[in-house]
């Protein structure tokens, strides 16, 4: 019995993980999502045991992980717009640079 419960538990979260993975922002799954997702890989579970499997497994609600979603994608922006932004310094100053060598080169 114990064998049967470790099982249907490895079974359900690596159904979880593959489900949840592929969220993205504004589309996270409800328990009622995760139950019909569940079902269509043959895996028999309500609404109620969505929620207590995912709650056992320290699985945020469809909220908390579309905030988490939201979060990480702004972390994402923010490191984008720093190498961008580092970048265009750096082209700032090899072009000052190169004028600074040109106008060395006119007064020789």
């Amino acid at each position: 019995m114990q064998q049967r419960w470790i099982e249907r538990r490895e079974k359900i979260q690596q159904a979880l993980n593959v489900i949840l993975s592929g969220e993205q922002v504004g589309e996270c799954y409800s328990d009622t999502d995760l139950s019909g997702l569940l079902a269509l890989v043959g895996i028999s579970a309500t609404r109620l045991t969505v929620w207590t499997w995912r709650k056992k497994l320290g699985i945020p609600n469809s909220e908390e992980r579309n905030a988490l979603l939201i979060k990480a994608a702004l972390g994402k922006q923010n490191e984008s717009r720093e190498i961008q932004t580092t970048g265009s310094e750096s082209a700032e100053q090899e072009v000052s640079a190169t004028t600074d060598n040109t106008k060395e080169a006119a007064t020789l």
